[in-house]
């Protein structure tokens, strides 16, 4: 359901371990292209099952998203509006800079890499040489066409 993750966030306030980051996410898309669907309004979906257990990994690359459960799923509103980004960059990466939530709002290419500028290619977004991570944000419903992967443990 699109919203649930600003639903979580709003009920534990700055309690919540994302609550700055998501803040700063926020402040950017608001400032500078709030024609994006907010992270906090969205749905959340992975571009592939390869992407998605990427992503779940050992644990290591999502706090808890390795107990998730994984569904192929379709839109149900597919014109609702959405955006392309690389998850990589949801939290701040390589030097140290208050416009990092920029790189994350560029979105990515037709090949799943982010839309860096000039001497930006420097940051290392893929430090264990895996990714893309494309996540798609979405106003839509997601409807649940079938479950693919077996009980988390």
């Amino acid at each position: 359901m699109p919203g649930n993750w600003g639903r979580v966030l709003r009920r534990w306030a700055w309690r919540h371990d994302h609550a700055i980051r998501e803040a700063a996410l926020e402040a950017y898309r608001d400032t500078h292209c709030p024609a994006l669907p907010s992270r906090l309004a969205s749905a959340f979906v992975l571009l592939s099952k390869e992407e998605a257990n990427t992503l779940r990994g050992d644990g290591t690359r999502v706090t808890g998203f390795d107990h998730h459960c994984l569904y192929r799923v379709r839109l149900s509103a597919p014109d609702a509006p959405s955006f392309i980004a690389d998850y990589r960059l949801v939290s701040p990466v390589g030097a140290l800079r208050a416009d990092w939530p920029e790189l994350y709002w560029r979105g990515v290419d037709g090949e799943g890499n982010p839309h860096l500028r000039g001497g930006e290619g420097a940051v290392n977004v893929s430090p264990d040489g895996k990714g893309p991570y494309r996540e798609i944000l979405t106003l839509s419903s997601l409807v649940i066409e079938e479950r693919i992967d077996r009980d988390p443990t």
